[in-house]
């Protein structure tokens, strides 16, 4: 049983092995106590009571309420939560993409060559694009400022006398073929700091993509949600069951009415920018980046 919930993790069919799991304990090993602590863990509030009443467990059916109780709450919170990241995201990922194409048309490259030239960090399409985001306000992040100090250490001689040195001439000075901390820190900063996505770039424009995307409610999610409210409606709990369902309904309004507004906008974009080509009679075909796809 345990094999098979630990093969549940970051499945889509999570539910389903959670509740092969419990079968397992259940008619194999007879544990009532594991069985409704496996259907808790997979949300599933209506089968856990219903196995609790039928061996005249109150405590469990008192457990599988709680847990649905508290979970109802959780998630009341995750939908403020989601619906504050998508609209951060959505606002940012709106600069980002102008950035891009503005690049793009300043560079002359056609946007499927775009990843070629952001390769080279010094090269205009980035140059670009990276400067003036960094003069904008970028909505959900903060810039932190880094402040360097060099630790020193203190070293006894050989004759009872103290001497100062800084950590970063002490790893020099006892440096070996034993010793690689000197090229080697260096080389790990280095590392580190080509991880960080660079403000504007089109790795920047892809994770805000992700953003968006698991900032919305999966089938998934929306099912546990569902069963979540007619459970807490079964056993009384109404007003949580309604606010619930409303903080629900309220987040994906919110979500639905902001990717509308996108949306029109590009329609709006792609309208003016025909218009413009026949009353100008010029043939700029209009940047389409491959993430607006998405």
């Amino acid at each position: 049983a345990k094999e098979i919930a630990a093969e549940s993790n970051g499945t889509s069919n999570r539910r389903i092995l959670l509740t092969d799991a419990a079968r397992v304990l259940l008619d194999y090993g007879q544990d009532i106590v594991g069985t409704i602590e496996m259907l808790i863990s997979g949300e599933m509030w209506s089968e856990a009571r219903r196995i609790a009443s039928l061996h005249s467990r109150q405590d469990l059916v008192k457990k599988c309420v709680d847990a649905a109780t508290t979970y109802a709450g959780t998630c009341i919170d995750d939908f403020d939560e989601r619906t504050e990241s998508f609209q951060k995201a959505n606002d940012r990922y709106i600069e980002v993409l102008k950035l891009r194409k503005a690049a793009i048309r300043e560079s002359g490259l056609a946007p499927d060559e775009e990843h070629d030239a952001n390769v080279d960090d010094s090269g205009s399409l980035f140059s670009m694009a990276s400067n003036a985001s960094l003069q904008s306000n970028m909505s959900g992040s903060s810039m932190s400022s880094v402040s360097s100090s060099v630790s020193s250490v203190i070293t006894i001689g050989a004759q009872s006398t103290f001497s100062i040195s800084s950590e970063h001439e002490l790893a020099y000075k006892h440096k070996s073929k034993f010793n690689k901390l000197g090229n080697e820190k260096k080389k790990k900063k280095k590392r580190q700091r080509n991880k960080r996505i660079r403000p504007g770039s089109e790795e920047e424009l892809k994770s805000l993509v992700n953003t968006l995307k698991v900032s919305c409610a999966d089938p998934s999610y929306c099912e546990i949600i569902a069963d979540t409210v007619t459970f807490l409606g079964q056993v009384g709990k109404l007003d949580l069951a309604r606010q619930l369902f409303e903080s629900y309904n309220a987040m994906k309004v919110e979500i639905a009415l902001v990717q509308k507004e996108r949306i029109d906008a590009a329609r709006c974009e792609k309208e003016e920018h025909e218009r413009k080509a026949r009353r100008e009679g010029f043939d700029e075909p209009l940047i389409v980046l491959e993430v607006e796809s998405d």
